[in-house]
This record gives C-alpha cells, sequence and structure tokens, in this order.
C-alpha cells in the first residue's frame, strides 16, 4: 500500500490550461471528470492510471 499527501503543487491540469485548487477536487471526484497518472522511473508513460469518483 503506498500512502501519500496531495497539495495544491501536485494538481496539474491538461492542455495548459490553469491548475484547479484543491478544495474544488471533491466536487469533481463526484463528477467522475478526475483522472490520475501515476509515473514511475520503470514506467515514465504511466505505471497506473484511471479514473476516480466519490463514494
Amino acid at each position: 500500500m503506498i500512502k501519500s499527501s496531495i497539495t495544491d503543487a501536485n494538481i496539474r491540469s491538461q492542455n495548459g490550461r490553469a491548475a484547479i485548487a484543491l478544495d474544488s477536487l471533491g466536487a469533481l471526484l463526484c463528477e467522475r471528470l478526475v483522472y490520475v497518472e501515476a509515473r514511475t522511473i520503470r514506467y515514465p508513460n504511466g505505471e497506473l492510471r484511471g479514473e476516480l469518483g466519490c463514494f
């Protein structure tokens, strides 16, 4: 299991758009508009990718 914290500095947007604030992330999660990509040295194009949602 990997445990990590997210800050505003960790949020990036696509296509050069401005990143959103962390407090807006919850609403986007519930609308299924959040995509996560975890990159590693071994897999620089993405080791884990997918959409996130809320419960």
